[in-house]
């Protein structure tokens, strides 16, 4: 009898944990306000850009007086998803108080989308940190600005803040035309995120969820783009996540990202909790957010133990893609069976320096993950170097430094010898012909410039380095 009671509370004890397991969880979500600071270096919160004129734009149809000759003008265009609204975009003004030359300290925004600025309200430039402000250059922050209610979903009211780069500031002083048409550009980012504590599959975290493209929504699909890249007419697929999941990874609260790890993912249907995927849904009031296993069937994709992180579109039943960046445990992740494609990828070596090379150039090829089954994709290591040398003339004031001395040894011999320069290319390729531009190692941030030496009769002539990556 006392073995059977034992038996008995084993297994009400092993339900219990079977059921808490495998059951949805639904978890609050609450408002997050941000500093600038933390705004502008969120991860995953990408914003939108649009280009400074000093030439009012057409839908904006009134303007109030302005203290400098030069107001700046910008559109923000807004995205539904992956198709832009032809609205013509919301308008941003920008005016100097204490006049022409003094910098930019206001901002009139056309929150009402009615192309009169003067019924708007009029925001000052951050005084912290104001920003920088010299003959050639400027730049300045404004905000944050709250969305009208009309855009409030729930408790979350949209809001951002502002930077502009002018980056010329004597075009607006000497230029004229289509010269004044493009003089900066201004970068608009979300200023709140949504946040929840959870607990899946027995991780607890801390959850971000941001607007990562700013269109004053939460929830968009990535977008999706195909370009064939010359020379060699190579097809390379790339995905645009739109939101933004984030993972506070050492409980600080920041979300930065850490040494090796990525804290910010494509907001989409999938999340993983210890190595498995799970089905993610939100309110429509953005009040919860909810997790429960992947109910359909599922395979396994091995990118090789080499890769530390990827980037893959899922094709969804209406043909559209949605982004996901599944975990990986020695390059392996189990996935919903069905059609995939790799966007981009990051290999990093064994090491104790744990370089990374990052790639977003990933030919153009479907992968099938069959349910029960293994895909093995080839991509990754081992990498190669392609490089090239092309000699051609100098043009004027080329022969300089390691190029006067690459002048003289193909130009300063013989009778008859023109000034000429070197030009030295060098790409890594990965085993699906992948091309890598990130190069990186865990605590060293950005790897220094490779070297180069070029030798005449075993003899070096000339050294130098790839400065720009």
């Amino acid at each position: 009898m006392k073995t059977l009671i034992r038996i008995a509370v084993a297994f009400i004890v092993f339900g219990g944990i079977t059921s808490l397991a495998t059951r949805a969880a639904q978890f609050p979500l609450q408002v997050r306000d941000l500093g600038v600071n933390d705004a502008m270096t969120l991860p995953g919160g990408h914003g939108a850009y649009g280009s400074l004129s000093a030439l009012r734009p057409a839908q904006a149809n009134q303007s109030p007086a302005t203290k400098s000759k030069y107001p700046l003008f910008s559109t923000l265009v807004r995205q539904d998803g992956a198709r832009r609204v032809a609205d013509g975009g919301m308008v941003f003004m920008f005016d100097e108080s204490q006049g022409t030359g003094k910098g930019y300290d206001r901002l009139v925004v056309d929150l009402n989308g009615n192309g009169d600025l003067t019924d708007d309200p009029v925001w000052e430039r951050i005084a912290d940190g104001a920003g920088e402000l010299n003959q050639h250059f400027e730049r300045q922050r404004f905000g944050p600005v709250p969305m009208p209610e009309t855009a409030q979903v729930g408790a979350w009211r949209p809001r951002f803040y502002v930077e502009v780069f002018v980056f010329n500031r004597e075009i607006l002083q000497h230029g004229q035309g289509e010269m004044l048409g493009h003089i900066g550009q201004m970068r608009v980012r979300s200023g709140n995120l949504l946040m929840a504590e959870v607990e899946v599959n027995d991780v607890k975290q801390r959850l971000g969820l941001v607007d990562g493209n700013l269109n004053f929504r939460i929830g968009d699909p990535a977008t999706t783009t195909e370009f064939t890249r010359t020379p060699g007419g190579r097809t390379t697929w790339y995905l645009m996540p739109s939101d933004y999941l984030l993972r506070d990874l050492d409980g600080s609260g920041s979300f930065r990202n850490q040494p090796g790890q990525e804290t910010a993912e494509p907001l989409s249907s999938l999340a993983y909790f210890g190595g498995k995927p799970f089905s993610l849904s939100l309110a429509k009031d953005l009040e919860w957010i909810r997790f429960e296993p992947y109910p359909g069937a599922t395979g396994q994709l091995d990118l090789g133990s080499d890769v530390a992180w990827v980037l893959v579109g899922r094709q969804l039943a209406e043909g559209s893609w949605e982004a996901l960046s599944p975990a990986l445990e020695n390059g392996k992740t189990i996935l919903p069976a069905g059609t995939y494609r790799v966007s981009n990828l990051a290999i990093q070596s064994r090491d104790t320096r744990q370089v990374r090379l990052t790639s977003y150039d990933v030919p153009l090829k479907p992968l099938e993950v069959a349910a029960g089954q293994t895909f093995k994709a080839e991509v990754g290591t081992p990498i190669r170097l392609a490089v090239t040398a092309q000699k051609r003339a100098a043009r004027p004031g080329e022969s300089l430094g390691v190029m006067g001395a690459i002048r003289n040894m193909f130009g300063g011999r013989g009778r008859g010898a023109e000034d000429a320069i070197l030009e030295i290319g060098v790409s890594v390729f990965g085993r699906a012909d992948e091309a890598y531009s990130g190069f990186s190692a865990a605590g060293e941030g950005r790897l220094p410039p490779p070297r180069f030496e070029i030798l005449a009769e075993g003899k070096a002539v000339a050294s130098g380095d790839f400065e720009y990556g």
